[in-house]
Order: C-alpha cells, then structure tokens, then sequence
C-alpha cells in the first residue's frame, strides 16, 4: 500500500467514525441489553451490530451473577440501506425484480493460537458491506490486545481477503481460554455447538480441539466438517451453532402392480379421422395375444435405517409385499414378476384387481354405436343381435351372429355362422379362413378358404369358396344371378330363374388363383402398352438426327427418365409373366374335378366354367351334374338324389 492509499483509507475511516452512532448497554441478560440499546440508537433491533465485552450470568440463589454489558452500534448494511433509500427512493418501482443472492457482509476474525495473534478476512457477497477496521479495533480491545500491527491490519482490509495474517502478539492466559459446549436435541437428531470467547490472554478453538471434542461427547455421526473448519477459521461466539445432524430412517416402498394394458375405461376413446370423431370406431377392446405381458410387479424395496448424531441406530421398515391377483388365462412367468397371457383375446380387469383373458367377445345386442360400434377382437365374436350398416366386426376366431349381416365388413380367421342371412345392399363383404354358414347371401360379396352353406339361397352375389358352395337344405334354396366360383363344386335346388337371371357359377379351380391369374393378365397387357408407347417416343427422337442434336439439358434429362422407366416397366413385365405361367399351368393341368349340380331345375341362360371348359345352359333341366370330360362340358343324371324324390 503506498502513501496516499494508505491517507485515503485513514479518511474514510475518520469519516465513517464520526458518522457512526455507538452505545455500551448494561443491562441483566443480552435481549434486554439489545432492546436498551434500540432505545437510545432509536433503531430496531434487526438493524443494531453489538459486541459483547462481558456476558451476563444469573449465578445461583444470587451469587456469581453477572450483568451483561455490549457495545452497540448501527450496523454498516443498515446505514448503507438507510442512505440509499433516501436519495434514490423516486427510482424504484414496487413491481421491480428483487436479486435472489444473499446479501452476506464481509467477516473479520482475530484468532489467538501460539503467543500469535491473527486476523483473517472473508469478503462480502451480493450487496454486503465489507469489513470496517473498527472492527478488529473492537475486538482487540476486548481481548486485552493494545498494540498491533496496524499497516498490516488495514492491508488485509483493503485486500479483503486474508487468511492467518500475524498482527500481534500476547502472553497466554489459560484461564481465559475459549470454551465450548454441545447442545443435544430432544431426540438426538441434532447437535449443536455453543462456543464462549477467550478472555483477556485467552486462546481459541483449533480445528483438532473442535473434532477432538465431539469426539469425547460421542458425536459420531452427520457431522458437517465444512461447518467445523469455518468455526475454527472464524469463530462465532454468538449463536449456537448445527454441527451434526442425524439420518432418518427411510422406509422401504411396497411393491406395486404396473399394468401393461389401459385399466381406466374412460380414456378408451373413439378415433379421430380428418378431424373427425369416428363413433364407429370406439376402441373398447383391448385385445391381447398369447405371450403378451400384461402387468409387471415392481418389488418392494428394503428400509434403510437412520443413525442419531450419536450413532444410535434407529431401524427402518420395509415395504409389504403383494399378491398377484390372476383370473382365467392368465399366468404368472417364473420370475415372480410378468403377468402374461396364456391365448389370444380381450384383457379384463375386474373390480377387484383380478386380471383375466376372455377369449370371447359377448355384444348382448346389436353392433352398433349404443354397443360400442366396431369390433375387433383377437378371439371369437358372439353377436346376439345383428351388424348394422356401417360398422364391422372383426375376429381372429370364430364369428356367431343370431342376426344378420346389413352393408358391412364381416372377418373372421375361422368360421362364420350367419342364423338370418346376409344382405349387403351391393357392398357388404364377408370373408373367412373357414366355414361360412347363412340362411341366405344377397347383394354382397363373399370370400371364403372353406365351404360356403346357405339354407334359403344365395341372389346376385358375388360368392368365392376354395372348397364348395352348398345351397341344398331350404324349400327355397336356389342361386339366381350373381358369379361363383369354387374349387370343387356348387350344388344348389335351384339354379338360375324363368326370367332368364344372368348367373355365372365357374368350377374346378381355386378363386384366389383365377383372380389373380385374371389381375396379372390385365396388368401384362397395360405394361406392354406402356413400353410400347415410351419405345414409339425414343424411336421417334433417335431416328431424327437433327432433332437429336437440338435437345435441351431438360429434355435429354427427360429422354434418360424415359430410358430407365422402360427398364422398370420390362423387369416388372419378367416378373409378372413368370408368375402368370406358372398359374397357367396350373389352370391348364387341372383335372376335371370341378362339378355343378342342381337337385330341382337350372334355368337357360346360366353359364358354367368348369376348370376351363365353358358351357351355357339352351333349355330347362332337372337332377344334372355338370362336368368336365376331356375340352368339354358334358353332363348325366344327379346321382345324389334324396329320398322321396
């Protein structure tokens, strides 16, 4: 520090000296001095520093009682606050953002250790004031120190920031020593340090005394050292301070079922679809496959026990276990952990918790937007109603509808049994991997991988079985219009009407492979025309020289488009007709096993396709078979006929 630093800084701390109010206070015990002392400064007590320069001790029955006696002043962030606010109140706003750091003043120390007297120096944080050079003034005399260092006292001030700088010396007292005592909550949660400073010659507390100490009292645990070292740094000889502090007990969580599958029913809401609500779609299955994990049990954890700052445990409980709560088709893995499902269908939890698989879907009426709306369901499907027009219903097992079937989509991966009937209004469709059985089929279009069995009749349909088609057991049981096609045969009572109905019914291959036999053939033929008309432009622009040569980057870009679109479309051409050979050789290789027969009359006008053979029906005729022998459709007598016939 040089010379006119050091002039500035014995100025301002003239000034601040003059300005400063100070009172010493006698008074019984600290409260009451503190009170006193905002009388006389006529400040709250909140905004009064003090230093006490001899404690108050009530003594007992009278003796050895002490009075009180502080130096009371007020503090710097106060007077500071005070100053600010009046001359830059106007400034401020109420609704102005207020600083979140905390606003801490710079701390000074003076520490007597060895004959050697030192001073340490924190700084302030936020808008705290910094250290005053009054203060270790104060301090010293307290502890009987007159003469220091004063050069050296004022540079650790400047600098702010000082640690274990030498001041001074004294000569020790050891009845004067610092003291200090443990004060123990109720329950032996907390530990805190009360500390008494030296007097006059008095040393205070080092860091090892401190640790030595809550040693000898059995303070063992939570101990916060960062706390201790400070203490020992700067000690505070004017609160208790929290030196440990003990664990509680954490207790252990209970095992808990977390299910895999939606459990609250109301957020099981329709589709939206362009914005729209779909009612149709209500989403309220939750359908499950065999193997699927349903739920998973998260184990209980173990309590961790808590400790006293004296090392006494104190136990912890550990979370309850649970049982698994499973129904029907429903297992639990080895693990102890997954619920899963033992087959397919709809997930049900009950109101008990029960977990359960129901492999069958129960509609106690129609399906329509009152029951749900459209269903689809990993299992079978019973409808004890019928399918309104519009919705669907879809099942990987079996179908079972009492009713009928109006303008919708029925799929099932097995059976399907219809009691009154199908009517499609011309786009209805019906498909299934097994059997299909219905009082009658009319205006819609069926697909089955089994036979298709119609009691009354079947009317302008359009029916695809890759087995047979059967329409034998109703007084009424005829085909009149519509295409069929099966793969072994069609039998019906009646074929064809006396108005002439136009009725196809072709015979002795599967209708998957004819369909596509058929799709394959009109995309061949829309492929050759395509190539034909990109190779009729390319040759157009070869064979023109000069046309060739006034080509734009755009065009000769757009010719090497069409080059490499010739070469897609003729791959695509390779692939389909390899594929279109080989069902033709199918259809061609098939044996004429195909058969239409009719018990009752077929009608003219009917046309029949067995296994490739074509034949139309000129007149009436009654009990025929119609077969294929050799290029051609031939026919004999119905040799099935019934008894009473």
């Amino acid at each position: 520090m040089d010379l006119s630093q050091f002039k500035n800084l014995m100025k301002e701390q003239a000034l601040y000296d003059k300005d400063k109010k100070q009172a010493q206070v006698t008074a019984s015990d600290l409260h009451e001095a503190l009170v006193q002392a905002s009388i006389e400064l006529s400040l709250p007590v909140k905004s009064i520093s003090y230093e006490i320069l001899q404690r108050g001790r009530k003594g007992v029955f009278g003796v050895g009682q002490q009075e009180c006696v502080i130096i009371a002043y007020e503090s710097d962030r106060a007077h500071a606050e005070a100053t600010e606010s009046e001359a830059d109140f106007a400034q401020f706003s109420i609704d102005e953002e207020v600083s979140t750091i905390d606003d801490i003043d710079g701390r000074i120390a003076v520490r007597c250790l060895n004959e050697k007297v030192f001073l340490s120096v924190k700084p302030p944080q936020g808008h705290g004031e910094p250290a005053r050079f009054d203060e270790i003034q104060h301090i010293l005399r307290r502890r009987g120190i007159a003469k220091f260092d004063e050069s050296a006292a004022r540079a650790a001030i400047m600098d702010r920031e000082a640690e274990d700088v030498i001041i001074s010396s004294f000569v020790h007292n050891p009845a004067s020593d610092a003291m200090l005592d443990i004060n123990l909550s109720e329950d032996d949660m907390a530990a805190y340090l009360v500390l008494t400073e030296p007097g006059p010659g008095g040393e205070d507390l080092t860091e090892n005394t401190l640790f030595q100490y809550l040693d000898e009292m059995n303070i063992i645990h939570g101990i916060d050292r960062e706390v201790i070292r400070d203490i020992a740094q700067f000690p505070d000889y004017s609160n208790q301070i929290l030196i440990a502090q003990g664990t509680r007990p954490q207790n252990g969580t209970d095992a808990q079922l977390e299910y895999l599958f939606e459990t609250d029913r109301r957020k099981l809401m329709p589709k939206e679809v362009d914005g729209r609500v779909d009612f149709r779609n209500m989403n309220l299955i939750q359908n499950v496959i065999e193997g699927q994990v349903l739920a998973r049990k998260i184990p209980l954890t173990e309590g961790v026990d808590g400790s006293t700052v004296t090392g006494e445990t104190i136990p912890a409980k550990d979370g309850a276990d649970i049982e698994l709560n499973i129904g029907e088709n429903v297992a639990v893995a080895e693990d102890g952990t997954n619920v899963y499902a033992e087959q397919n269908g709809q997930v049900i939890l009950s109101e008990t918790g029960r977990i359960s698989v129901a492999p069958v879907f129960l509609v106690n009426g129609d399906v329509n937007l009152k029951n749900g709306g459209n269903i689809d369901f990993i299992g079978a499907v019973v409808v004890k109603g019928s399918v309104e027009d519009g919705y669907s219903v879809k099942a990987s097992k079996n179908i079972e509808i009492n009713g009928t079937v109006g303008k919708c989509n029925v799929i099932s991966g097995a059976d399907i049994l219809v009691s009154q009937g199908i009517a499609g209004k011309e786009e209805g469709y019906v498909s299934c991997a097994g059997n299909l059985i219905a009082k009658f089929i009319e205006n819609s279009k069926v697909v089955t991988k089994g036979d298709v069995i119609v009691k009354d009749g079947i009317v302008n349909a359009h029916v695809d079985s890759n087995s047979s088609i059967l329409c034998t057991e109703g007084k009424r049981a005829a085909i009149v219009g519509g295409h069929l096609r099966a793969s072994k045969k069609v039998v019906a009572k009646t074929i064809g009407s006396v108005g002439g109905a136009e009725t196809l019914i072709e015979v002795g291959f599967e209708p998957e492979k004819r369909q596509r036999y058929e799709e394959l053939e009109q995309k061949m033929a829309q492929i050759a025309k395509d190539v034909s008309d990109i190779e009729l432009n390319l040759n157009t622009i070869e064979k023109n020289p000069k046309m060739k040569a006034n080509l734009t980057a755009e065009k000769l870009e757009n010719l090497k488009n069409l080059r490499l679109k010739k070469d897609e479309l003729n791959k695509d051409l390779s692939a389909y007709s390899e594929e279109f050979n080989e069902i033709k050789e199918y259809l061609d290789n098939l044996k004429a096993e195909g058969t239409v027969s009719v018990e009752g009359k077929i009608f003219p006008g009917v046309r029949l396709n067995i296994s490739g053979a074509e034949y139309k029906v000129k007149s009436e005729l009654k009990w025929t078979t119609f077969y294929k022998e050799g290029p051609v459709v031939r026919f004999k007598e119905y040799s099935e006929k019934r008894d009473g016939d």
